[in-house]
This record gives structure tokens, sequence and C-alpha cells, in this order.
């Protein structure tokens, strides 16, 4: 059995890269994609998340009729260090039993290898061999800035021109003159909104909704914001994507089921187990929250990415609901007007409030 492990940022991914992946899953039982600068974002030479980057990956396989089971995408990121960044790719190498990687910086990384008198257990190959296209990411990047979209056209892969106008990317000015939110080094999380509509009528007939949000109390041990209003949050996990580090959070959190039905759309299309059946949702990413000052952002920094999952449905539907232990009880639907009136730790009021605003 071999494995490949395609290294790269797909900043963002074009018909090369495809190419490449494609041939790959021919060759080999089984392709890892280490997507890397997972936390670099709002840059000339970054201008796409990596969770944007994971879906566009993943649509444009599909689009290929690729067989996916054979794809695992691992989120990577960058360190100050080279040594840090090679140690995480020989982890990776370890725990998938990898045996061949691609890589176009092969000569970087042997010459590392040798100073450390370690024997390789792998095979190098370079990208550009098993693509036969010659496009770089640097070339549709340039297309978008100088208007040219016959030629980011012919470049950009189907799913990079699929989703590229739901998340915005085609303003990528901010980013390319490195204006753009961006990630702030410290620890790395998500929060995800599970926000409530229930159907009221009064007796004016006129039906509305009302807006519940999912929130529990944090511990009055927690260091940092005790006894406040929280949103079902966690660290991310070395190479976790964050999606699924959102959905982990909520069955870790509170005993909710949310799996991951098809990650190639924006909003992505997910199951969401309430304990009296299942329901088909979509998640959606709604932004990357950073702040520097301690007093909102925590002692120990980073920045969050949060999700968003919208149900129309009676809050008593949700039998599942179970306070876990993990640093954060009574966990309810609780009126958002309530929730927002009383505040919520971290950024978390500012992200229910740009939630809100987009139902």
């Amino acid at each position: 059995m071999t494995t490949a492990l395609f290294i790269g940022r797909f900043q963002p991914p074009h018909k090369g890269h495809i190419a490449a992946v494609q041939n790959l899953t021919r060759q080999h039982d089984k392709v890892v994609i280490a997507l890397g600068s997972c936390y670099t974002v709002g840059k000339s030479r970054y201008p796409f998340l990596a969770l944007y980057r994971e879906k566009m990956l993943l649509s444009s396989l599909a689009y290929e009729r690729c067989d996916l089971s054979k794809i695992e995408i691992l989120h990577v990121q960058d360190y100050k260090d080279f040594n840090d960044w090679l140690a995480d790719i020989l982890e990776i190498c370890e725990q998938k039993k990898v045996t061949h990687v691609v890589t176009g910086n092969e000569e970087q990384i042997l010459g590392e290898l040798r100073e450390k008198n370690m024997k390789l257990p792998f095979t190098f190959v370079n990208p550009e061999e098993t693509s036969g296209i010659d496009f770089h990411a640097t070339d549709m990047r340039d297309a978008l800035l100088e208007g040219n979209y016959a030629k980011f056209s012919e470049i950009a892969a189907f799913g990079t021109k699929n989703l590229i106008a739901n998340v915005n990317g085609f303003s990528v000015k901010e980013a390319m003159e490195n204006i753009a939110t961006s990630f702030l080094p410290g620890r790395q999380t998500v929060d995800t909104i599970v926000t409530l509509q229930q159907r009221v009528v009064p007796k004016s007939g006129i039906a509305f909704y009302k807006d519940y949000v999912l929130t529990g109390y944090r511990s009055q041990d927690k260091e940092q914001f005790p006894n406040m209003l929280g949103l079902m949050g966690a660290e991310i996990k070395k190479f976790e994507s964050p999606i699924y580090a959102a959905a982990r959070a909520l069955h870790e959190k509170a005993n909710l089921h949310v799996k991951i039905e098809d990650n190639t759309f924006e909003p992505a299309h997910a199951t969401f187990d309430t304990g009296t059946g299942p329901i088909v949702v979509d998640m959606a990413f709604l932004n990357i929250y950073s702040d520097s000052r301690e007093h909102v952002a925590g002692k120990a920094g980073g920045s969050s990415q949060c999700f968003t999952i919208n149900v129309k449905a009676e809050p008593q539907k949700f039998t599942a609901i179970k306070d876990m232990g993990r640093g954060i009880s009574d966990i309810a639907f609780r009126p958002a007007v309530d929730v927002l009136r009383e505040g919520l730790a971290y950024q978390q009021s500012q992200m229910l409030e740009e939630a809100l605003r987009r139902l």
C-alpha cells in the first residue's frame, strides 16, 4: 500500500493542482493533502482562508469524478523556524505511513534531513511532473488584481470558480494590500453559533420568528471570563480542519451530533441530530475574529473562526442537549435579545450580532 503526501498552499487551487492530485489517486492507494499556511491570511500571497481552499480542492476533485474516499486533507501551520514546520511534516509522514512526498520544496527539505543524518522513509515527487499543466497560483491572483477574468478562468480549478463568488473571493484587493483581517499568534479556536427560530403567531395573526441561541455558563473555575455566557467553542487540534473542530465542539460540550455531509459547498451541508431525529442544515462560515486586547481576547491570544447553524424549530425539539462537564454548563437555547443584553465572553457578542444580521 502506498500513500502520497502532497504539500502545498493551493492559494487558490488551479487546474494544475487538480490534475496532479487526480494522477496521484491513480498511482497511490491514498493521497494526504497537507494544506499549508492554515493560519495565514490577509496578506498578498495568502488571500484565501484555508477552510475555503479546502472546499475549493474538494469541489474541484468531485467535479472531476475523483475518488474522494482516497483523499484526506490536513491543515498545517507555518512557523518562524523551518525545523518546526519540518517536524510537523515528518509527524504526518509517520502517522499516515507516507511512502511518497510530493513537493516543489524538495531540495530545502532534503538539505535539512541530510544535516540531521536522517534516513528518508519516503520518495520525493515533483508536483509539476504529475500534472502536465504549467500554471501557478500567482498568475491567478495577478489576473484577479488586473481584472482579467479570461486569464483567471483559464487557470482556475472548477471548485475555485464555483466557490470564489460565495466567499467574496473576487474582492481580494484588501488581502493583496496586506490590510485584511488576519490571524493573531496564539491559541487558535472555533466558535459555533446555533440559532433557532421559533414561529410565533400572536393574536394579531401576523406570524413572526423569535430568535434563540445555544449558550451555556462558563465555569467559575475558568481563569478568563468565569460565570459568563458562552458559545460552544474549542481549540483547534493540530492538523484539524476548523469546520470539523466546530462540529466536535458541539458534541463535546452539548452532546449534539453534527455530521458534515458535503464540504464541497459554502455553506457546507450537514445533518444535525436533535435527539428527536436528524434534520438537514447548512453550516456556514461567519468570519475570523481577531483582537489583540487582552480584556477582549483573553491572555492566550490567537483568533477564532466562527461558524453558524440556523434551525427553524421549537426549542423543546432539542432533547439531546446535555451538559458534558467540559467547562460550560446550563446549556440551553436562550432568547437572543436576552443573551445580547447579558453579554457573552470574548468577542462572542460581536459574533452573535453579525450572525443575527445575516438571518
